[in-house]
Parts: C-alpha cells; sequence; structure tokens
C-alpha cells in the first residue's frame, strides 16, 4: 500500500509492503494549499512515475488522511460524530478508483460538541490516536498534538470520548509577525529562560493581560529583548497547558521542535508526560485502516 499524510502544507507519502520496512517515497511542502486547480490526482501519478517499483498498479492501494478530505481539499469527507471507537474510522473511509484503476480511499475527520460546549473538529489527528491507541496499553490516554491548531483529546478504551482545539501555534505566529509585542525585536526564539517565565505567567493569568505582559516586561526591563519571543511562545504554550488536568500523564504526539517545548513546559509546571513519534503513530493508525478496508473488500 502507499499511504499519504497529506496536510495543509506538508505531503508526505510512504511505500508499506506485506513484507519489509516501511519506504519514505516522498516529503515536500505540496500540502492541500499548494495544489493548483484540483490537481491532487496529477501529484499521485508523478509519485507513481518517479518510482519505478510501484507499477505493479493492480497490488496497490492509496491510503490518504488529513486536510486532504476538508472541504477545500481533494473532496470534503464528512466527519464522523464523536464520542466513538477509532474503529469505526474504516466505516465513513471515502473509496474510489484513481484514473488509472488503483483503488484508494480518504480517511474522515472527527466531529464534536467540547467540554466548551462548541463544536469542534479534526482531520488526520484522529489517525494519529487510532495509533498511539495501539501502541499504547493504558487504558484511558490523555493526548496533546501541538500543531497550528492544537488538539487536546482523551481516549478511553478504543473510544474517542473527548477533545478540544487550542489555536496555539497560529496565534503565535499572527502575534509574532503582525503585533506590537515583537516590532523590533530580534529574531531570536531558543532563550528557555525567557520561556519559561512566559509559561508561568501564561499559566496564572488571563491570556489577553499575559499577552499583553510581553511588552510591558520588556518597557521596565524585567524581559529582555532577546527573550521577547520565547516569552511569548511561553505565554501562549502555559495558558494552553492550565487546560489540561494535573493528575494524568499526557502523551504528546509530535517529533523534536514544538513537541519538545511543550515538554520543557509540562516538566517546568509539574505535569507527567510523554512523547511519542507523530510519524510511527500516523502509520501505526493508516495501516490499521488499510487492513480493515482490505478485509471487507
Amino acid at each position: 500500500m502507499i499511504v499519504i499524510d497529506w496536510g495543509t502544507t506538508n505531503f508526505r507519502a510512504y511505500f508499506i509492503p506485506k513484507s519489509g520496512d516501511i519506504k519514505l517515497l516522498k516529503s515536500n511542502n505540496k500540502g492541500m494549499k499548494s495544489i493548483i486547480n484540483g490537481m491532487f490526482e496529477q501529484e499521485i501519478y508523478q509519485l507513481f512515475e518517479e518510482q519505478n517499483f510501484l507499477y505493479d498498479l493492480k497490488n496497490n492501494v492509496v491510503c490518504m488522511a488529513g486536510m486532504v478530505g476538508a472541504k477545500n481539499g481533494w473532496v470534503e469527507v464528512p466527519y464522523l460524530a464523536a464520542p466513538i471507537s477509532l474503529d469505526k474510522l474504516v466505516s465513513g473511509l471515502h473509496t474510489f478508483k484513481l484514473s488509472w484503476g488503483v483503488p484508494a480511499f480518504i480517511v474522515p475527520g472527527m466531529s464534536i460538541t467540547n467540554k466548551f460546549g462548541l463544536f469542534d473538529v479534526m482531520r488526520g489527528e484522529e489517525t494519529q490516536l487510532l495509533g498511539l491507541r495501539n501502541l499504547v496499553g493504558e487504558e484511558t490516554l490523555s493526548v496533546i498534538l501541538p500543531g497550528t491548531h492544537s488538539k487536546h483529546a482523551i481516549v478511553k478504551g478504543r473510544e474517542l470520548s473527548t477533545f478540544y482545539t487550542m489555536m496555539t501555534g497560529e496565534l503565535f505566529a499572527l502575534l509574532n509577525q503582525y503585533s506590537i509585542l515583537t516590532q523590533g525585536m530580534p529574531e531570536i526564539y531558543e532563550d528557555e529562560a525567557g520561556f519559561l517565565k512566559g509559561v508561568e505567567i501564561g499559566y496564572e493569568v488571563p491570556l489577553s493581560n499575559a499577552l499583553f505582559s510581553t511588552r510591558t516586561q520588556c518597557l521596565n526591563q524585567q524581559l529582555s529583548a532577546e527573550s521577547v519571543r520565547s516569552y511569548l511562545s511561553g505565554v501562549i504554550i502555559g495558558n494552553e497547558i492550565q487546560q489540561l488536568s494535573n493528575t494524568l500523564t499526557h502523551y504528546i504526539i509530535g517529533s523534536k521542535g514544538i513537541a519538545t517545548r511543550y515538554q520543557t513546559a509540562l516538566s517546568h509546571l509539574g505535569y507527567q508526560h510523554q512523547l511519542v513519534d507523530g510519524e510511527t503513530c500516523f502509520l501505526q493508525g493508516i495501516k490499521f485502516i488499510a487492513n480493515q478496508y482490505l478485509e471487507e473488500k
């Protein structure tokens, strides 16, 4: 099978043989927003052309998850309503054949009325959650999926029981680029002391006031210009963590980079946590879905 993690900005394709190791075929920035005039199939055809060993087309199946199934993606795949067993993802697959006869499917996203009483959605993260569920034996999983739109989820048994979204990554990007908070400040992001100070303030103070403190802490010389961007990141992540239970172990699905920041912040605040590789979770999840799909064919 060929499996594709097709997000808003990134495209990653893998080959999973019947036996042997998984191979990364392609990784680039040809995410959903980069596809012109809906030419999704052409991207896959180019992938097949580049991989000569894949020309036994009738024995392949193309398995896709992520924003490729969103309203502005290849085809809008309806959300499955949570709470729901993650094993039910196969029931919502959008199945079709590529123009050269290869079967394909797109995994549905999930929707829910979250703990705040608001409608919420995810696409792509459900596949990672299924993969994590198959990797970790604990009955109840509290999961953080950092990103542009960070997700917090609870999985009980095999059921996705609740989740909600925090716009952590996008909020930081907007404030970091356009707000007065960082205007004229050095492009430095790795000041740990400034980051942890921001985590503490963001955890304790209402977000709007905590954000403005990025400016005032600098004005009264309690924060150096070199620490401002790290502090701002800490404020937003600290405020996000404030929503989490401090009695559970939180599994962070991600890779080095932003996930490491969450580890640092959680450790500083005394939260138990464990980092799990996001790619591994995705591959475990979509392989499980694909095997269910093939069994039903």
